[in-house]
């Protein structure tokens, strides 16, 4: 082949001929005049479109005519002609046609440009809440895991992150506004001269007035998000402690402290609203009063001036002022939205600069100095791998004496002492979760296997759960593991065994039986063939489960009018109905001041101060009429809405029955009382204050044209109608997709609030990596359905605004076709008009459309309560009036009593028993064999399929649950309840029925009051609740009234001691007074240490059977109870029946 430079010489005679032929032919071109042409609809052409390319180029068209004038003189008919493009003629057509079609022009362009923005809005939007989402959800796992009892984060992810993304809006509308503000100011000044000042006088003066009347708005934005938070974190802990709640009765009280917490948060919302009251109040001012006393001062210099006031005048300078007025009042009521977003900002900037926990563990490289200094003594010995754990004068909360440890690897060392030692405070200074005060932790490795004591499990299948996230082990190493757990016999009663799903949050998983605690073991074992060192903390509890499944409420397809009924019911009709009056008001008194300008200007000038006055009072009753429906719809609806809709949505959570709670999300529920609750309260109130105002606007707007031009009103049912089919078009995708975007929100949240509640196991197993991904895949999701919602919702926006630009090129076509029939000060008005309520109507479309989707919070609550309609625990009709001093003895009998789980596994199976009043029953078995399922089926929370349950002849499925909770069994469960946001007091004696010496003698009986004493220079500096404050308290007392995330922290045996206590309390609380409720105990010493467990043992016998109560005692293991069991019945259970072991004889098995 040739080369390059070959070929370029081998084609150069070629490329020389086809340059010289180009050449010719350009001279030729240029050279030769173009023919006339033939066309006769283009016209004769001139001079110069027959010149040449250089004829153009040179001009030299012009030189004949340069030589004429030697020989004649230049007539005009001897010029050349113009050409086509310049005629006057085509220059007309085409200017006009332009000129006509600028108002599709300008309002297309409105609605395009428009929509882009916002769509890139949008974008942004979520694109910050992702970021701050992932912020604090990486700051989370940082922190001491520990922290999270108050429900900061989870307040920080929705409604702080929520009210952070208006900061986007406030920016960049801000700039926006103050440019148009200035174009505008131009503007009025070349219509009103010198004037123009006065309206920016007027803005100036009410902007002070609103600087001042905001002064505190984002102190108080702040404490309202403050007590959303305490409302939402005690919310949060009663749903996920559910069972416990239930089975000690405490429904009523719980829900009357968050209904308290509600009304706190309320009391400081009305802070801030009625800031915003005052601040809308100036902001609306400006806008009425700036125009108004602009345009009377004009017309009067235009008086004494002997100008006429005219239509053309008026309608301009209202439209000027409007462009100045708008933009100004919207910057205005930018500021409470910037408040509240500042104050978020400042509790998500505070979070983030929380201090990191800190892990003071440092690597085992060799041997301790002991080992050395020996080895030196006693000559060359063969070397010994390092310790795999070393402690050196370590001091960290109850370890108050230095602490020295060292082990081996490949040993087993079990860590023994009373309770309160400091067990579980070791282990969290092995593990890097507790700070030290003095001494060090060196380990041989960090990979370490964490077993809690408090069983947490994440979602997924029971194993995934075991093996952990995508890792993968030896499966017969993990078959042995199942074996060693006892998890074999119970995974072969599930129907898709080791596959069955476990539900991220709730109150069970699967069935009764032992899968938290041991699931949680089992994880541990198989980590520990990895990592290769195992950490367990007293793991074998028992943990009483149900059967998992989601629960996703469905949005219905069509709107439901029963909903705004429902709503409404709750909302109160007088508060809407002051609305709706206000709303009407202000649509009068905002309208009419047009036509009372149209006819003042085509007065003539007379009666000037008739028209000044009446224009005046016009304005003055429109600005009435707004604060009253802003006064209606933040002061009365909304508080109104907000406390009767969370109180609604409280009852029947409250009431729902247990399996409930354990097929639903925790995050699901507390969404609810979260975001939907937010939409109640903030959302859907202002939506329906919009669209009445658009309503009554639209009505009045409609009347104004119509008696100003009634051809144009034949318009407005086209844009009606056009615009009704496009929002129905989009509403039937929206609600599904808001659906969505809710549902996947509370994937979120779930998914958040069991990573904070196992990070000790997350740092431990080293999980930080996949917990991250999992938060962004659920954040993805919740994006996703988001971002296309908002992608819709843009939709629908530009689709309305292009329906208003038609209808606008409409009104303008058929002024101007009608312009010798229509005078100015009609076609002023009636062009003003058709274009605000075209405005108006799209306006309302488009808030509808949002109001129906913020109504979907609505429709959850009242989807949820009539699912749980036919669920919620009930009792037979038709009892006799239970006696005031049942029970009054305690005897219970059992006929035959069988229950099963949702799932059909047997609970109970044909369960005889008689319990004398008095006796007490120990009831022995394995894990899973129905033991907790025998208490909860006399609590009511599990309801008998067949046989009946007897309490002193009187069947209890005739009583209220609650009654029967509260009044007739004193429970103490094996989880123990603290409220961390409550006070000791309150933990301890609820009803606040007991005096402080009583509750003191009760904590001393049980050893705790020693211990919370000790303490007491560790609580000097703690928060003390103003809450429950009692007048006459001793400060030596003040422990009591702290709140328990203020204090040390309690070992599970301290909490199994303090549920103790309160059993103690409330068994001589003045509401059991006269009765003798049966005591439940449910393994009330598994975390206790032989000798504590004993002297519990002993004041059970002395402060329940010895005082005649019946007493029923589940446990795993009989230990010291053989001992104190006496002559008391003694019952083994296997697979829900029940077998003889000691004591007195059964009456059946």
């Amino acid at each position: 082949m040739p080369s390059t430079a070959a070929a370029w010489l081998y084609s150069r005679p070629i490329s020389l001929v086809r340059l010289i032929a180009h050449v010719l032919l350009l001279v030729i071109e240029c050279c030769s005049p173009r023919a006339p042409s033939m066309n006769p609809s283009k016209g004769a052409e001139t001079p110069e479109q027959l010149a040449s390319i250089l004829g153009k180029c040179f001009f030299s068209w012009t030189i004949p005519y340069l030589f004429k004038t030697f020989d004649t003189i230049l007539a005009l008919h001897a010029l050349p002609s113009l050409g086509r493009e310049i005629e006057p003629d085509t220059t007309r057509s085409m200017v006009l046609k332009a000129w006509k079609s600028r108002t599709g022009i300008i309002y297309t362009g409105i609605a395009v440009s428009g929509a882009i923005y916002q769509h890139q809005l949008n974008k942004l939007k979520l694109m910050l809440r992702s970021m701050l989402i992932g912020l604090i959800h990486d700051r989370a796992l940082d922190l001491p895991s520990i922290a999270f009892d108050n429900g900061e984060a989870n307040a920080l992810m929705s409604n702080d992150v929520d009210h952070l993304k208006t900061m986007i809006d406030i920016f960049h509308e801000t700039w926006a506004y103050l440019v148009e503000v200035i174009v505008g100011v131009y503007l009025l000044a070349t219509q009103i001269g010198w004037i123009w000042p006065l309206p920016l006088t007027i803005v100036f003066v009410f902007s002070r007035l609103g600087v001042y009347v905001t002064r505190n708005l984002v102190t108080d934005q702040r404490n309202w998000n403050q007590a959303t938070q305490v409302r939402i974190a005690a919310t949060s802990s009663m749903i996920s402690s559910m069972k416990v709640v239930k089975s000690l009765g405490l429904q009523g009280t719980i829900s009357k402290r968050i209904e308290d917490l509600r009304e706190i948060e309320l009391d400081l919302a009305a802070n801030v609203r009625w800031v915003m009251v005052y601040y809308n109040a100036c902001a609306n001012s400006v806008g009425i009063f700036s125009s108004a006393l602009t345009l009377v001062t004009f017309a009067l210099l235009a008086e004494a001036h002997g100008v006429p006031f005219d239509t053309a005048t008026a309608f301009t300078a209202i439209a000027t002022l409007n462009m100045v007025m708008h933009p100004t009042n919207e910057i205005m009521t930018a500021w409470p939205r910037l408040g509240a977003a500042l104050a978020s900002f400042d509790r998500i900037q505070k979070f983030l600069l929380k201090p990191s926990l800190i892990d003071h563990r440092q690597g085992v490289t060799s041997f301790s100095d002991e080992q050395e200094k020996g080895s030196k003594l006693r000559g060359p010995e063969p070397e010994k791998p390092a310790a795999a754990i070393v402690v050196r004068n370590l001091v960290s909360g109850p370890l108050r004496k230095p602490v020295n440890l060292e082990l081996a690897p490949a040993t087993f060392t079990m860590i023994l002492g009373p309770v309160g030692c400091g067990k579980s405070t070791l282990l969290r200074c092995l593990l890097g979760e507790a700070p030290l005060t003095r001494g060090s932790v060196s380990l041989g490795t960090f990979r370490i296997a964490y077993c809690a004591q408090s069983p947490w499990l994440p979602g997924g299948t029971i194993r995934q759960i075991i093996t952990g996230p995508e890792e993968t082990v030896d499966e017969c190493f993990y078959r042995q593991v199942l074996e060693a757990c006892c998890l074999t016999y119970d995974l072969d009663t599930l129907p898709n065994g080791e596959e069955t799903q476990i539900v991220l949050g709730g109150e069970g998983i699967v069935k009764q039986g032992p899968w938290q605690s041991l699931g949680t073991e089992s994880t541990a074992i198989c980590k520990y063939e990895m990592q290769k060192q195992l950490t367990p903390e007293a793991p074998i509890v028992a943990v009483e489960k149900k059967e998992a499944g989601v629960d996703l409420e469905r949005y219905k397809r069509s709107g439901d009018i029963a909903l705004y009924v429902y709503y409404f019911r709750l909302a109160g009709y007088i508060n809407l109905a002051l609305l709706i009056g206000w709303a009407a008001a202000y649509a009068f008194f905002v309208s009419v001041p047009q036509l009372w300008l149209k006819w003042w200007t085509e007065s003539d000038g007379n009666n000037t101060g008739y028209y000044i006055i009446g224009f005046l009072l016009l304005c003055i009753f429109a600005l009435a009429s707004t604060h009253g429906t802003i006064w209606a719809t933040v002061i009365r609806l909304a508080p109104r809405s907000g406390i009767q809709v969370h109180q609604h949505l409280l009852s029947i959570v409250m009431g729902a029955p247990l399996p409930f709670f354990s097929t639903a999300e925790n995050g699901s529920i507390l969404n609810r009382f979260g975001q939907d609750i937010e939409y109640v309260d903030q959302e859907l109130p202002m939506n329906i204050a919009g669209v009445s105002n658009q309503i009554f606007k639209l009505v009045a707007q409609i009347s104004l044209l119509y008696a100003a031009e009634k051809l144009l009103a034949l318009s407005l049912p086209v844009s009606f109608l056009a615009s009704y089919l496009v929002q129905r078009t989009f509403m039937r995708s929206s609600r599904q997709l808001q659906l969505l975007e809710l549902e996947s929100r509370s994937a979120l949240f779930s998914d958040f609030l069991k990573s904070v509640e196992g990070l000790a196991s997350i740092r431990a197993f080293g999980w930080r990596r996949h917990v991250a991904k999992e938060n962004v895949q659920n954040l993805n999701a919740s994006q996703k359905a988001e971002f296309l919602r908002l992608s819709l919702q843009r939709w629908l926006n530009l689709a309305l605004d292009l329906i208003g630009a038609a209808m606008a090129i409409i009104v303008v076509a058929t002024i101007t076709i009608q312009r010798d029939r229509i005078s100015p000060g009609q076609a002023g008005v009636a062009l003003n008009v058709m274009l605000v309520a075209n405005a108006t109507l799209l306006e309302l479309v488009d808030g509808w459309t949002t109001m129906e989707l913020n109504l979907g919070a609505m429709a959850r609550v009242r989807s949820l309560e009539q699912k749980l309609e036919s669920q919620k625990e009930c009792y037979k009709s038709g009892a006799l009036e239970l006696p005031l001093s049942w029970p009054s003895r305690g005897a219970l009998k059992f006929k035959g009593a069988t229950a099963v789980y949702q799932t059909g596994g047997v609970a109970l199976n044909s369960v005889s028993l008689d319990i004398d009043a008095g006796k007490k029953v120990i009831i022995h078995g394995r894990t899973g064999s129905g033991k907790s399922s025998f208490i909860i089926a006399l609590l009511r929370m599990l309801d008998l399929c067949a046989g009946s349950i007897e309490l002193d002849s009187i069947d209890i499925s005739t009583v209220n649950p609650e009654t029967l909770r509260q009044h007739c069994f004193v429970t103490v469960t094996q989880d123990a309840l603290l409220l961390a946001n409550e006070t000791l007091r309150f933990n301890l004696d609820p009803e606040g029925s007991l005096t402080d010496e009583y509750i003191i003698e009760k904590l001393t009986r049980l050893g705790l009051w020693s211990l919370l004493v000790r303490d007491d220079d560790d609580l000097s500096n703690t928060d003390i609740s103003s809450d429950d404050e009692r007048t006459g308290v001793s400060l030596k007392y003040g422990i009591l009234d702290t709140r328990i995330v203020a204090m040390p922290e309690f070992s599970a045996g301290q909490r199994q001691l303090l549920a103790l206590c309160r059993a103690l309390i409330k068994i001589n609380s003045p509401q059991l007074k006269n009765i003798r409720p049966v005591i439940l105990l449910d393994e009330p010493t598994a975390s206790l240490d032989i000798v504590t467990e004993s002297a519990v043992l002993n004041i059970i016998d002395q402060e329940f059977t010895s005082k005649g109560h019946t007493v029923i005692l589940v446990t795993h293991r009989l230990g010291n109870f053989v001992e104190h069991a006496g002559s008391d019945i003694v019952v083994s259970m296997s697979d829900g029946c029940l077998s003889y072991l000691g004591g007195e004889a059964l009456s059946g098995r």
